[in-house]
């Protein structure tokens, strides 16, 4: 989804984490120029919402997706093509939901929960 990961392993040494975080560096600034100067989505409100799907699973109940008005069930992902650049573009030509939301309710399929879909 348009970021860029990197992690230090213990055995990395501090020559080669420098030059590793400066690839990281010129990476992410070409990620966020093709981004149109726009954060990835998945910041700190995915685990925020996952907390509440949880605790909405725990009291039993009802998930509501609110999709653009005339666009129920338009341009979802599975969970699985979320980091497939095609896949995105398409869903995203098809309207339906924000970019965020589709990773929302592309998670809810994965985990098999149900919901209701409306406008």
């Amino acid at each position: 989804m348009g970021k860029h990961l990197l992690i230090r392993y213990p055995h990395t040494d501090n020559v080669e984490w420098e030059l590793q975080k400066a690839a990281a560096l010129e990476k992410a600034e070409q990620l966020w120029q093709l981004n149109c100067a726009r954060a990835p989505w998945g910041c700190a409100w995915f685990s925020r919402w996952k907390a509440n799907i949880d605790r909405a699973k725990e009291l039993q109940q009802t998930l509501y997706i609110s999709y653009f008005e005339g666009q129920v069930g338009a341009g979802r992902l599975s969970w699985d093509e979320l980091h497939v650049e095609e896949a995105r573009h398409c869903a995203a030509k098809a309207g339906g939901l924000g970019a965020s939301q589709k990773a929302e309710v592309a998670y809810l399929d994965k985990l098999g929960l149900s919901y209701v879909e409306h406008e």
